[in-house]
């Protein structure tokens, strides 16, 4: 039930306060601390995970098939998804607990709340030690003021401060500080109609490191995303990502990379099931036809006479592409076909790997079971 969300590189706290609450997106972002402190959705919702759960145990099989059905292989020993979830009555993650194949603990994570189910304290544990502690602090309107990480000897790892526009609400600057006090990043956003529009990105000293854009259709879903580094004491081309065909549940459906020239380069298309479910993406890259290059041909006459030089053309083997042609060519993808139990929570994921000829090999085989109330 994993749907493409998209992560801006800004915290979900501005989505929150953006107005409509969208779920956005953009590949290099870090979602901060801010996520669970603003958001309504309980993390069952967030997974799309249906009914009174208060546990969800994951493994992962190398995919067989016999007499044409799909069954369950090797089990394989990746721990990232290898794991448990434990949930509260309201249907947020308090635990997450990692494994090896032979069923070993690698890690562990324990998540605490306030009463108003923003994130307290998570904690990360590697066997019985305490290798990383995460704190969160509110101000006096409830917005997360400051992110703190502290290393397994209690000692201050880093820290961000937040601070938001007086009339709006809305995240006005976040300061990353290191373990020292000295600051080195600062973010900066500024917002149109209440929705982020540009966040610039600073070094400690404060020069200016990164400039990013955002648009929005009519609906307050993310349609471009823009980057501009700055290099060379100059602001230069960094990427330019165009999001479309939204559905009712703010999953897009193509998502296009331009170049510096502003030209279609890669793009990677979606497909969801009626459930929401994610059942194929294909990553492609665009092709352009060049015209054949015509290759000089030098033969010597035998008779001492002068040297006879040909021009021949290397001939394409499509006769009608002209300079102007151009297609898409896949690169690669995924394809995943599911079961689902009675409240439609799927309890087995099949996934099959794609090439560039668009050829499915099967891969692997979740096996989900989930524990209701």
């Amino acid at each position: 039930m994993k749907k493409i969300v998209f992560v801006t590189i800004i915290s979900c706290l501005f989505l929150a306060s953006c107005g409509g609450g969208k779920k956005q997106n953009s590949e290099e972002s870090n979602q901060t601390a801010a996520t669970a402190a603003a958001t309504v959705d309980n993390d069952l919702k967030k997974e799309r995970i249906s009914g009174s759960v208060d546990s969800l145990r994951q493994r992962l099989y190398w995919c067989l098939e016999k007499f044409g059905r799909m069954e369950k292989g090797k089990l394989q020993n990746w721990e990232q998804h290898d794991f448990l979830k434990v949930f509260d009555n309201d249907g947020f993650l308090t635990e997450e607990i990692h494994y090896t194949a032979d069923n070993k603990i690698t890690s562990r994570r324990k998540i605490t709340y306030n009463n108003s189910h923003q994130l307290l304290a998570e904690e990360i544990f590697k066997g019985d030690d305490l290798t990383e502690r995460t704190v969160y602090t509110y101000n006096a309107n409830n917005k997360l003021a400051a992110k703190e990480k502290f290393g397994k000897d209690e000692k201050l790892k880093e820290k961000i401060e937040y601070s938001y526009y007086e009339d709006s609400g809305l995240l006005m600057d976040e300061d990353w500080y290191k373990s020292d006090g000295t600051l080195s990043l600062k973010y900066v956003h500024l917002y149109e109609d209440n929705l982020l529009s540009e966040r610039q990105k600073y070094w400690g000293g404060g020069s200016l490191a990164q400039k990013e854009y955002y648009v929005y259709d009519n609906n307050e879903n993310l349609i471009f995303y823009t980057s501009n580094k700055y290099q060379n004491k100059t602001l230069i081309f960094d990427k330019q990502i165009r999001y479309s065909g939204y559905d009712k549940s703010g999953d897009y459906y193509e998502k296009m990379i331009f170049n510096e020239a502003g030209n279609e380069n890669e793009k990677t298309t979606y497909v969801y099931d009626v459930s929401g479910y994610l059942t194929e993406y294909l990553n492609y890259e665009k092709k352009r036809y060049e015209p054949a290059e015509t290759v000089t041909d030098e033969t010597e006459n035998t008779d001492d006479e002068e040297t006879e030089t040909d021009e021949i053309s290397v001939e394409e083997t499509s006769s009608d592409l002209s300079a102007a042609d151009e297609w898409w060519q896949i690169k690669s993808g995924e394809a995943y076909t599911y079961e689902n139990d009675d409240n439609g929570n799927w309890i087995q994921k099949i996934t099959y790997k794609i090439n560039s000829e668009n050829e499915r090999t099967r891969q692997y085989y979740f096996e989900r079971k989930y524990h209701y109330r």
